[in-house]
């Protein structure tokens, strides 16, 4: 014979929020839709070369050989310098014009030595009772021939010496305008980079001006594409952060058993009725 069908029961728990909550959520989930995605800023965001900085460019190019001229000339110097024989060609107004005066002065005086010599020749020639004779035409002629070696050499020294004093005073001449003109041309070169650097400064100057102006119109682009999700986070995070409580309720629901004899019952009462008398 079969048993009877035991019985069930189902229990439901429903936890449940306030209602302010879940209308919350609902709007935060709306505005979340209704949000626009951000938009990429399509302006300019580096700054053009300012037109000074362009002048710059444009002067230092025009002028990027300043003081060249007076560099070229300047080697063009030293290079004659080191030519012995181009100095040689362009002493001829630093010679003493006063060298042959000093030359026959010089000359005069050493013919006047020359005449002091024969008398005492002459002297001598008395003297010895030899006057007119061989040896004194022979001691005269050795006078003059010490005479006119003398003045050769003498003439030569004079003359060299002025030669070498017009080839040091050309060359120091030369020296002082080359150097001179190193100098101009430098001079030159410097002062244009100075100009340059002045130009290029104030356009970089003006170049950092502009760029903060595109820079100041880019944050206010971004910062209008996040106020929109500023707005949604931080009604996020307030209904994160508000204190409530939930609710919870259980719905049990059961079914009636068929009627019968329950085996399992049966043996779990007889079981019982054992232990009892034990």
């Amino acid at each position: 014979m079969p048993g009877p069908t035991p019985s069930t029961s189902t229990s439901i728990t429903k936890t449940e929020l306030p209602k302010w909550v879940n209308d919350a959520g609902k709007a935060n989930y709306q505005l979340a839709k209704d949000t626009p995605v951000a938009q990429v800023y399509g302006g300019k965001t580096v700054a053009d070369m300012s037109p000074t900085t362009t002048q710059a460019f444009d002067f230092f190019k025009d002028n990027l050989k300043a003081g060249a001229t007076d560099t070229a000339a300047a080697t063009s110097v030293f290079e004659r310098m080191a030519n012995p024989n181009s100095l040689s060609k362009e002493i001829g107004d630093y010679l003493n014009p006063y060298i042959d005066n000093v030359e026959n002065k010089s000359l005069a005086a050493l013919d006047d030595s020359r005449q002091t010599a024969l008398m005492g020749n002459a002297a001598n020639a008395v003297g010895a009772k030899a006057f007119g004779g061989s040896r004194s035409a022979v001691v005269d002629a050795i006078t003059n021939a010490e005479s006119i070696k003398d003045a050769g050499l003498l003439s030569a020294q004079l003359r060299s010496q002025g030669y070498s004093d017009a080839v040091n005073n050309r060359r120091s001449d030369l020296t002082t305008a080359g150097q001179g003109l190193l100098a101009t041309g430098d001079q030159k070169q410097a002062q244009m980079l100075k100009q340059f650097a002045g130009l290029q400064s104030i356009g970089g100057a003006e170049q950092t001006q502009q760029q903060k102006i595109l820079d100041s119109k880019k944050a206010k682009f971004d910062q209008g594409q996040q106020r929109p999700l500023e707005k949604l986070n931080m009604r996020l995070a307030a209904l994160g952060m508000t204190p409530y409580s939930s609710s919870s309720s259980t719905n049990t629901t059961g079914t009636p058993g068929s009627p019968g004899f329950d085996m399992g019952a049966g043996v779990t009462g007889l079981l019982s009725l054992l232990a009892g008398f034990l």
